[in-house]
């Protein structure tokens, strides 16, 4: 299907839940781009998921908010085009009417439960306030059927977890209870905006086979709206693939993402991380920077609701990162993974243990020069917009470091433009601030503020998770380059073995704080040694398509040079 047709092929059934057609929604005088969506028409049935897929900026959460009637209006508006939902125009009711539809026949899971979720209130109660606002259930009768509703989304212990507040759930836990509330009233239609970004795989793959489980056991409609193509081979019926708030091609998802007609479409498959280890990720020296041995934390719980709890985050951790090396560290949420990077960068202490830093014990060097520390190793973390000052000019940030480590400020500034330049980011950026620029180019700018330090050793933290898999492709190229071209040595934590794969020379797994499997990628993949690991891989989504021939036909030469701005 070619570009000029903005239409989702709509599936041969009478039975549609949601059918949008022509749907334009236009965006604010000084934006990009004059349409957030331009004339998009497509429908999803009951018992039927629809994967809406493309990058940050293509319009998808635009046509979800659209759909829920929550658009920013009067900033953006839609100018014309038609949204039905069981034979009602969505766009054509009355606010009053729009609150009621909300929750009785459409909802929405969002993408970051914890935002969604009110910090103040248990999350059994969130869930029965649904209930209250749209039902005259009493008050036991909404009780039992959120503990049902817990139950149908395969919480453990819902008793417990009625009377639970969100910071108490993990990442998964919180999602599955935003999907329950979702599902109070049985809605015709349920949107799930990116409902897996930044989740580790498994959590990703138990989320993903319930919302499955949803679609048929409450025979809803499904719009799952994603930038991993992973998630859209896994779980979707069919997708619809989105540029510039155009649908460029669409169909049953394995006919388009194994042999994708549009340019845009094998650019998208291009970059997805190969679900095998690229070669040439071998290192290129052998000194020894850092080393842990033996590592182990416990965290001491001192609010009054766990006064007294131990949670051991670290037992006996060891690894070792060597000159020119990415190592990478992997596992699921909770697992020690970003407490072991903490401890390594002295940003928290072990209860047990020994760091060497090229060959020196941490706090004999810290003690001795803690800014030769500090300029040798490195952190990355995983939200950049949080790791900036909204208030500082990249330029600002990026200096800092060096100013402080006696630099002069002229040579300071000569630097930060010449890295923003290396990190494929025009140096006469050097004056605008962190809003102005794309999630992928703000990672940019953490990794530009951390190589002007000229470290040794860099961390990475997540930094990749919940990119588009075209701007994660070009921040993995850049970390390669970077390898290929200094003695830099970088410890890259990720919970996405496919990322791993694709930068990593060695890798250790992480499970429950210990570090259970440590190989070179190649052999970690061919041969692995522990269950745990073989489970890991089991769950990466779409994997069968990964492992597939279809990726490797695709020109590698699609892919883009450098991040556009897609806020």
């Amino acid at each position: 299907m070619g570009a000029a047709k903005s239409v989702a092929t709509l599936p041969d059934t009478v039975n549609k839940a949601l059918e949008v057609e022509n749907l334009t929604v236009t965006l604010p005088p000084d934006a990009e781009r004059r349409l957030a969506v331009d004339d998009v028409s497509f429908s999803v049935a009951r018992n039927e998921i629809l994967c809406l897929l493309g990058e940050s900026g293509s319009g998808k959460s635009i046509i979800a908010l659209a759909i829920m009637g929550l658009l920013p209006r009067p900033v953006v508006n839609v100018r014309s085009g038609r949204i039905g939902l069981n034979g009602q125009d969505l766009l054509a009711l009355s606010p009053r009417r729009m609150r009621q539809m909300r929750g009785q026949q459409v909802s929405m899971v969002f993408q970051e439960p914890m935002t969604a979720l009110n910090p103040l209130l248990p999350v059994g109660d969130q869930i029965s306030e649904v209930l209250r606002t749209h039902t005259k259930l009493r008050k036991k009768e909404r009780r039992d059927r959120v503990l049902t509703l817990m139950d149908d989304m395969q919480l453990p212990d819902c008793e417990r977890l009625y009377a639970a507040y969100p910071h108490q759930l993990s990442g998964g836990q919180q999602q599955r209870v935003m999907i329950a509330s979702a599902l109070a009233l049985e809605p015709a239609l349920l949107i799930a905006d990116e409902p897996t970004t930044a989740l580790d795989v498994t959590t990703q793959a138990r989320i993903l086979s319930l919302i499955r489980k949803v679609c048929v056991d409450y025979n809803a409609a499904v719009l799952l709206i994603t930038h991993d193509v992973g998630v859209a081979a896994e779980v979707g019926d069919r997708v619809a693939v989105l540029r510039y708030g155009r649908v460029v091609e669409s169909g049953p998802t394995r006919s388009v993402l194994e042999s994708p007609a549009q340019d845009y479409t094998r650019m998208l498959m291009a970059s997805v991380p190969r679900f095998q280890p690229r070669t040439g990720n071998q290192p290129h020296h052998y000194r020894l920077l850092i080393e842990a041995r033996d590592i182990s934390k416990t965290y001491v719980g001192r609010s009054l609701s766990a006064k007294g709890r131990q949670v051991q985050a670290l037992r006996d951790a060891s690894l070792q990162v060597y000159e020119g090396e990415i190592v990478g560290l992997v596992g699921e949420s909770g697992c020690g993974k970003s407490t072991l990077a903490r401890i390594i960068a002295n940003l928290e202490q072990s209860d047990h243990g020994e760091i060497r830093f090229r060959g020196e014990e941490t706090k004999a060097l810290i003690a001795r020069d803690n800014r030769a520390f500090r300029k040798g190793l490195q952190i990355v973390f995983q939200d950049p917009y949080r790791s900036l000052n909204p208030r500082r000019s990249i330029g600002q940030s990026i200096v800092e470091g060096p100013l402080n480590m006696g630099v002069s400020s002229q040579e300071a500034w000569e630097g930060a433009r010449a890295i923003l330049e290396d990190v494929g980011i025009d140096a006469r950026a050097v004056t605008r601030f962190p809003h102005e620029f794309s999630g992928g180019q703000r990672q940019r700018i953490c990794i530009a503020r951390a190589l002007a330090m000229q470290p040794a050793l860099l961390i990475a933290d997540e930094i990749v998770s919940a990119l588009d898999v075209s701007v994660q492709a070009q921040i993995l190229n850049f970390l390669r380059e970077i390898r290929d071209r200094s003695d830099l040595g970088v410890l890259f934590v990720t919970h996405d073995l496919r990322v791993a794969a694709e930068i990593c020379s060695r890798i250790a797994v992480m499970r429950s704080g210990e570090i259970v499997e440590m190989q070179e990628t190649q052999s970690l993949f061919e041969s692995p040694q522990q269950d745990y690991t073989r489970s890991l891989l089991n769950a990466v989504p779409g994997k069968a398509l990964l492992e597939g021939t279809a990726i490797e036909l695709v020109d590698q030469t699609d892919r883009p040079a450098s991040c556009a701005k897609a806020d």
